[in-house]
């Protein structure tokens, strides 16, 4: 179990090896119709959330390894896809090859991490370790979006040629990971049983309100995620930083963006549980979620330069959370339950974010490429219905520190 501790830093790095991060709204609207990529961004969402609580219920079942090894392969399938085909109905299966790695990895990694200390009495660590290792992928994703978008300013496809090398990199580690070890009970619960178990967690109020924040920061989070390109692009056209005919200075632009936004999330990461410390574990998810509302907000009323360089903080929220979240809600399942619980919150979360930009592209037909206009009217939605769950979210007082509903794993109560 040591050798999964030392791993998992750098299977979090090759995992996160997204050379196509910045660049993939740019090459999507280079081929297809602005409503086409939004179909399409929707596909991906909505095959995440097909596969997010059955491939949960696969690592808890069959076990977290040969769940890691099932996304690696998949990532790879995806990022050749891209790479080699230019057509909507390729880049839907491509979409839903990435989700199948996204699903599979998505509560199994941080599974496979409690686990493992778990294995070794060390479970108290997690936070811990948590925090190195998504700190290990946002730095891995900065330096993988600088490289990415520099290739890309001469062909977008060269993002995701290097984005397959890492899931194959992602691939050898998993393979040298060791399954950490389960009561034999734990695997024998049947889908009904694990899904009816992991819903009856939600009366505890931590995990109620964790749950209901991580449906709703999953989307926000999203939101920059999808229209940043799109938003970079605009302020270059308008305030005439680059001269079309040469080199694509969007890529480039948009890479060292995310380079930048990444250290900025990597260092969060690794100071989000000396923050939890200081305000609480609620507060500190709550500031996540106004910083995130804020950036919404700023894209939603103008387009400057002042609010791109804000904009570099957009990856912050998921970076300070992410540890936190996991800290709180492990303690309170049993290994049986685990990855299931983690892809239910997942599995939500995706689930309105995917019928929200199903509803967005509807009011984008016809519309060929994304005007100033038309992307404040997107965002200033998103802004509205964020303060108001934030304003939900802080009225409760969930007591984030209660016993935990399962006490002995051997036994896990259903």
């Amino acid at each position: 179990m040591e050798k999964n501790l030392k791993f998992y830093p750098y299977f979090q790095a090759c995992a996160s090896l997204h050379f196509w991060l910045p660049v993939f709204f740019l090459y999507f609207q280079s081929v297809l119709t602005v409503r086409e990529v939004l179909i399409l961004e929707a596909v991906y969402y909505w095959s995440v959330v097909t596969l997010e609580v059955p491939s949960g219920y696969f690592s808890d079942r069959i076990g977290r390894r040969p769940t890691l090894q099932i996304a690696a392969v998949a990532w790879t399938v995806a990022y050749l896809l891209f790479a080699t085909t230019a057509s909507f109905m390729w880049f839907a299966f491509a979409q839903v090859f990435l989700a199948v790695g996204i699903s599979f990895r998505s509560g199994t990694d941080s599974s496979i991490l409690y686990d493992s200390l778990q294995a070794l009495d060390r479970s108290d660590e997690v936070g811990e370790y948590e925090g190195i290792g998504q700190s290990y992928g946002f730095y891995a994703t900065a330096a993988a979006c600088l490289v990415g978008g520099i290739l890309a300013g001469i062909d977008l496809r060269f993002a995701y040629l290097l984005s397959a090398i890492g899931s194959v990199l992602t691939l050898w580690i998993v393979w040298q990971m060791s399954e950490p070890p389960r009561y034999k009970d734990e695997t024998q619960l049947t889908f009904t049983s694990q899904f009816v178990g992991c819903v009856a967690q939600l009366k505890h109020p931590a995990l109620r309100w964790v749950s209901i924040f991580v449906v709703v920061i999953t989307v926000l989070n999203h939101v920059p995620y999808e229209f940043f390109q799109a938003y970079l692009d605009i302020l270059i056209d308008r305030y005439e930083f680059a001269d079309r005919g040469t080199y694509a200075m969007t890529p480039l632009v948009a890479s060292l963006h995310v380079a930048v936004t990444m250290l900025i999330a990597g260092w969060a990461s690794r100071r989000s549980m000396g923050l939890c410390e200081k305000l609480g574990a609620k507060w500190t998810l709550l500031a996540a979620m106004l910083l995130q509302v804020g950036l919404i907000a700023s894209m939603a009323i103008s387009v400057h330069p002042m609010i791109a360089i804000l904009l570099l903080l957009r990856s912050t929220p998921r970076g300070l959370m992410t540890p936190i979240i996991n800290a709180t809600v492990h303690p309170h399942l049993g290994s049986d339950m685990r990855a299931t619980f983690l892809s239910l919150q997942s599995f939500a979360g995706r689930l309105c974010f995917g019928g929200a930009l199903l509803v967005t592209s509807f009011f984008t037909a016809g519309v060929e490429k994304l005007t100033a206009e038309n992307l404040f009217s997107i965002l200033a939605v998103y802004a509205i219905v964020g303060l108001v769950m934030l304003m939900i979210l802080s009225a409760t007082n969930p007591a984030m520190k209660q016993p935990v509903l399962i006490k002995d794993d051997v036994e896990p109560r259903l």
